[in-house]
């Protein structure tokens, strides 16, 4: 129990800070105040979700807490937009499996924001290609 709840914990945060370069794109780059909302209340909701098991992190411990040579680089921004929604979306997915075999609930509340996070990105793709440019 205690290597799923480090699996949740790990992508509560990944969630969280997927969302946060998501809205930053939006709110630096694109200034559209509406993106920004949309990512800031999902990453806001996921901040305020009880700290499920926090009290089972490792950080110090991690086997990838040395850092490695980045093999991520993106090719523009968009790329770094595709690779963020991914990892947000792909978080949910986890903390909803692994959420089903100790927490109901958490599932309940991770859920939606996946399905938002589905809609959103539909949403800020039509805009980036009807005329976006770095």
């Amino acid at each position: 129990m205690k290597n799923i709840k480090r699996i949740i914990d790990a992508n509560l945060n990944r969630l969280a800070e997927g969302l946060r370069v998501l809205e930053d794109f939006c709110r630096f780059s694109l200034e559209d105040k509406e993106f920004a909302d949309k990512f800031r209340n999902l990453r806001h909701k996921i901040r305020k979700l009880p700290k499920y098991f926090i009290e089972e992190r490792a950080s110090d411990t991690d086997m990838y807490r040395e850092p490695e040579e980045d093999n991520q680089n993106y090719e523009d921004v968009k790329n770094l937009v595709e690779a963020n929604f991914k990892r947000c979306e792909e978080a949910c997915r986890v903390i909803e499996e692994f959420g089903k075999l100790i927490n109901g609930k958490l599932v309940k509340e991770i859920k939606p924001v996946r399905f938002s996070l589905y809609q959103i990105e539909k949403e800020l793709w039509e805009k980036l290609n009807s005329g976006y440019t770095q």
